[in-house]
Order: C-alpha cells, then sequence, then structure tokens
C-alpha cells in the first residue's frame, strides 16, 4: 500500500486531498499546527520549524511521497507581516527537505507553489505558461517562488522533487476571506436582510477557478505521473470574469440582486487577469471534470447548513 505525508492536512485544499488520497487506497499522515485525528487520519502537531522533530517524523513514517501544502495562503496578509509569509512559506519548506535529506529519506516530493509566482502579466500574455517569466509582486508571490527554488536544490535521484502551481481554486469549505464564498455570503445575507445590492471589488478581473477537488486529484496525478524537476500549472483552463462568477453564484441561489464597487474592496496589486495553460498537465492525462456550476451549488448548499 502507498503512503502519504501531507503538510498543512487540516487546511482546505488539504483536506480535499487527505481524501483524495485515501480514495486511491494511500495511508495518509498528516502534519498541521492542530494535531489530532481527521477522516480516521492521524495528524502530527507541528508548525515545521524543529528539524530534528521532522526527521523523526520522517523516520517512523517512511511516506512514499511527501505533499507539501503548508503555509500562508492569503495574499493580502502577506503585505502585513512579509517576514512571517517568508518564515512559514520559505523556510519551513527548508526545514522539511532538510529533515528528509538528513534522515536519506527517498520519495516524491510535491511542493505545492502558486500562480502568483507570475506576477503581473499583459493581456496578451495570457494564458500564463510554466515558460512565462515570473515577476512575483507581492511578499507571498516572492516568499513561493523562493520555496520552489530551494525546492529544486534538494532535488536528487532520492529527494524527487515536482512543483504544482495552482490557480484559483474553490469548492466545499473555503474561508470566506476568498472572493467566491465572501460573494455567496453576501447574497445570503443580503436576501435575508431584504436588501438588493451587495458590495463587490474588481467584477471585470478574469480568474481561472478549478474545483478544489480536481485541483486534489492533479496533487495525486503529480504526485505518481509529474516529470521529476518540472513545474506544473493546475488550472481548469476555463477563464471567467468575476462578473459571471457573481452571475453564477445568483443563479445557484435563485437570488436575483445587484453590485455595487466598493473601492475598500479593490486589489490595486492585482492584475485584471491572470488564468493558465494546463496543457503540460493535460498532455499526462489530467484534466478537471467539476464545473463552476457544480461548485458554486456545493458551496452553497454547504453555506446553508451552516445557517441552519
Amino acid at each position: 500500500m502507498k503512503s502519504a505525508l501531507v503538510t498543512g492536512l487540516r487546511g482546505f485544499a488539504g483536506k480535499h486531498l487527505c481524501r483524495a488520497l485515501l480514495d486511491q487506497g494511500y495511508t495518509v499522515q498528516g502534519i498541521d499546527r492542530q494535531g489530532g485525528a481527521t477522516n480516521d487520519v492521524q495528524v502530527i502537531q507541528s508548525d515545521l520549524t524543529d528539524v530534528a522533530e521532522l526527521s523523526g517524523l520522517l523516520a517512523d513514517f517512511q511516506p512514499d511521497a511527501i505533499f507539501h501544502l503548508a503555509g500562508s495562503a492569503f495574499v493580502p496578509d502577506s503585505w502585513e507581516d512579509p517576514a512571517a509569509t517568508l518564515d512559514n512559506n520559505s523556510l519551513r519548506t527548508v526545514n522539511i527537505l532538510q529533515a528528509a535529506r538528513k534522515t536519506g529519506w527517498k520519495g516524491r516530493f510535491l511542493f505545492v507553489s502558486s500562480s502568483d509566482v507570475y506576477g503581473r502579466a499583459a493581456d496578451e500574455e495570457m494564458p500564463l505558461r510554466e515558460t512565462q517569466p515570473t515577476r512575483p509582486d507581492t511578499p507571498y508571490a516572492l516568499s513561493k517562488l523562493t520555496a520552489e527554488e530551494f525546492a529544486l536544490f534538494y532535488l536528487t535521484d532520492a529527494i524527487d522533487v515536482v512543483i504544482a502551481r495552482p490557480f484559483n481554486h474553490i469548492g466545499p469549505g473555503q474561508s470566506e476571506r476568498f472572493v467566491v464564498p465572501a460573494f455567496l455570503k453576501r447574497i445570503r445575507d443580503a436576501a435575508a436582510a431584504g436588501e438588493s445590492t451587495i458590495p463587490v471589488g474588481d467584477i471585470d478581473s478574469v480568474r481561472d477557478f478549478t474545483d478544489v477537488r480536481d485541483v486534489a486529484r492533479a496533487y495525486v496525478f503529480l504526485a505518481e505521473s509529474g516529470q521529476a524537476g518540472q513545474r506544473y500549472n493546475v488550472c481548469s483552463g476555463r477563464p471567467v470574469s468575476i462578473r459571471q462568477v457573481f452571475e453564477g453564484a445568483c443563479k445557484v441561489t435563485g437570488t436575483a440582486v445587484s453590485i455595487r464597487v466598493e473601492e475598500a474592496l479593490l486589489r490595486p496589486e492585482g492584475p485584471s487577469a491572470r488564468y493558465g495553460s494546463n496543457e503540460r498537465l493535460a498532455a499526462l492525462g489530467w484534466s478537471a471534470i467539476i464545473p463552476l456550476e457544480q461548485s458554486l451549488a456545493d458551496m452553497w448548499e454547504e453555506l446553508r447548513g451552516d445557517s441552519t
């Protein structure tokens, strides 16, 4: 039976990755700031700062693959504390790789980076490909790119590094700090209060939203089929505007509300368009299967359940 160690297992994508791994017959162990058990999987409490502790965990479990998802994920927070972002996303990646090297661990190391490493790009440069120059323009993006480079330093015959660059992903369990669940919550609250409008930011920016369950499948797929030392975009290949997402959210909720743009919700550092090509990943045989409409419907059902 194959075995996997997942850092950040209690996070948004980590929970779905855990389920995908279990469904494919893996034995799973997690590492997270909060220990305990989830989905009948043991989760070791660790903040990834102690290399000796991590070395012991690897020596005991000896996973076939390590999926490194742990880290800071909310871009605006990186401006509030850039040093903490660099620590969480870069230095703690080094810690787990150093532990792997010290224990002589052999296996596939999947580092989950971010499409944010591409930074600002002109519309004519879309869709973004892995060969695109990186132009990190936030502390978060720089921390992820730094971690990528560190990970590749450890690429040896034993530590088999593959890098995933996910674009926006959505689905059940996502924090309301992110745009799509925030939309759904505002729509629900507006309907409950009898209001006809909701506040929004840049409604015409274009993104690629992939269901987190498809993203989790992609991570497992890359762990099994990705080429060592290679970077892979993880995205649906179906760009949509935020306005289209809002319209889809209104449809699944059965609510007719209008929008008003509020300057406080605009992100001046964000590009007007960022969407990717998944050709490199698709060439291996992966494709997204869950449509945006289904993602929105599932998120809405979860939100309704939380409010009852």
